[in-house]
């Protein structure tokens, strides 16, 4: 709030979006479907900024086009057979949070597995910056007989 001749000026929080522009909800369901659902490769160019950025995965923080997408190249050839769902998606601004659930098949065994996870992210100009990833890789590895169930339990003893 400014002050100019005794009127008092209104500033909104969050910036007018730019007309055209996905907004964040938009923005992770498009990314859900082309991206997972799809498996279009080329989604990644054309929704991630060149300086974009993914942490919380595996060796991660993954940066660029290039680092994100050897990335996906490699949990691809794991598992196959995508499909997101989007439970969940709050925006505010730039920034999105969203619950999604995963199904897929490890490749290896033919195994179909599940599980939750949560990310956040920010875009800008319409392109995501950066994500962030929570997901319970326990559950994943309990899934596909990777760990029992009371290694968690086991392991904080």
């Amino acid at each position: 709030m400014g002050v100019l001749s005794g009127l008092i000026i209104w500033r909104p929080l969050v910036q007018p979006r730019m007309q055209g522009l996905m907004t964040p909800n938009q923005w992770i369901e498009q990314w859900c479907q082309r991206f997972w659902n799809e498996s279009q490769a080329a989604t990644i160019t054309e929704m991630i900024a060149a300086d974009g950025v993914f942490s919380g995965l595996p060796g991660g923080p993954y940066r660029g086009h290039d680092e994100i997408g050897a990335f996906y190249q490699s949990k691809t050839s794991i598992f196959g057979e995508f499909d997101v769902e989007v439970n969940e998606a709050m925006e505010w601004g730039d920034e999105g949070m969203a619950r999604c659930h995963l199904n897929m098949t490890h490749t290896a065994s033919g195994h179909r597995v599940g599980l939750e996870f949560a990310c956040w992210y920010r875009l800008r100009d319409g392109l995501l910056v950066e994500g962030r990833h929570y997901i319970d890789f326990l559950a994943l590895l309990q899934q596909l007989g990777m760990s029992s169930r009371d290694a968690f339990q086991e392991a904080i003893r």
